[in-house]
């Protein structure tokens, strides 16, 4: 049994066997997929074979129908929804260190709340363990691990994150890049290198474009 911790539950998964931990590149399955429950991704093995990559937090929302659901608290490492007079919060996703500090530092003096991580599956478990949902996603293209593309398709696959507005912050000017991460449902595309007053703005009008129509 494999003992799961998350959405403020603790769920048991019965499992064939345990081999190991290892780093894993995940590959998106495309946007026919997206309404798989549960489903992340897929990663290639060595021997070619591909493996699905799941997803624990979405597993144990899709078997809450079935089991007493605890009230939330605010220590609770749940998705609640904030209160209107609450402070947004922004999740910055860069493997860059020194730009992650410039978008926190940035954020933290427009009077918003940031969270960060430094590739797609930090971010994955971060918000796994997050006692609020992100306002806002501001995601780098290129990572390790799950790269901008990947984490995008994976958090509009997330009911807690498919309306939720994501832009993507990236140094790849090529209108294909564009088109791919709207295709996946990028809110907004914003290129490398930016005046900061140009990404408050449009952090703003995203953020107020989200809270009008009531998500």
């Amino acid at each position: 049994m494999l003992v799961i911790e998350a959405g403020g539950h603790q769920i048991a998964l019965a499992v064939d066997k345990i081999l190991s931990g290892r780093d894993i590149v995940v590959k998106t399955l495309g946007n026919h997929l997206w309404s798989v429950k549960g489903l992340i991704g897929a990663t290639l093995m060595g021997d070619g074979s591909v493996v699905p990559i799941l997803d624990p937090a979405e597993l144990v929302g899709s078997s809450l129908g079935h089991v007493a659901t605890p009230t939330p608290t605010r220590s609770s490492p749940v998705n609640r929804i904030k209160q209107h007079n609450e402070v947004p919060t922004i999740m910055i996703v860069d493997d860059s260190v020194s730009v992650r500090r410039v978008m926190t530092n940035l954020i933290k003096t427009a009077g918003w709340q940031p969270m960060d991580a430094s590739n797609g599956i930090d971010a994955l478990e971060k918000l796994q363990a997050a006692a609020v949902k992100p306002d806002l996603f501001l995601l780098d293209i290129e990572m390790p691990r799950m790269d901008g593309y990947e984490l995008l398709a994976s958090l509009r696959s997330q009911d807690a994150h498919r309306d939720t507005p994501i832009v993507m912050v990236t140094s790849r000017a090529n209108e294909k890049h564009r088109k791919k991460a709207i295709d996946l449902g990028a809110s907004d595309y914003l290129i490398k290198p930016y005046q900061d007053e140009q990404l408050l703005a449009l952090i703003n009008k995203l953020l107020g474009a989200h809270e009008a129509v009531g998500v």
